[in-house]
């Protein structure tokens, strides 16, 4: 068990800035922790980006049309809330 925690302990230096020569111990007690803050800052800004993304892929919907097993655009559908869909055509040409 102590091996492995002094094996952690390595791993977790070898990520943190290195001191500088001449770096007093303050200054670079002072560089971890901004490090350690802003990484902090990086990986909470990464979750709520995640969860946003997560949380909008659920709400979406997607509609096809089908006719004679070839997929045709959908053009309008009819609906009570007003709501705007945008498409893109990029298979310009291209019949099967």
């Amino acid at each position: 068990m102590h091996k492995y925690i002094n094996n952690l302990i390595r791993r977790w230096k070898s990520i943190l800035p290195r001191r500088k020569k001449g770096q007093t111990k303050e200054e670079y007690d002072q560089t971890v922790k901004e490090w350690i803050f802003r990484a902090g800052v990086a990986a909470l800004m990464a979750v709520a980006l995640i969860s946003s993304i997560t949380a909008v892929a659920r709400r979406t919907v997607t509609v096809s049309n089908s006719v004679n097993g070839r997929e045709l655009p959908v053009y309008s559908v009819e609906t009570s809330k007003k709501q705007v869909a945008l498409t893109f055509d990029a298979a310009w040409g291209d019949v099967k």
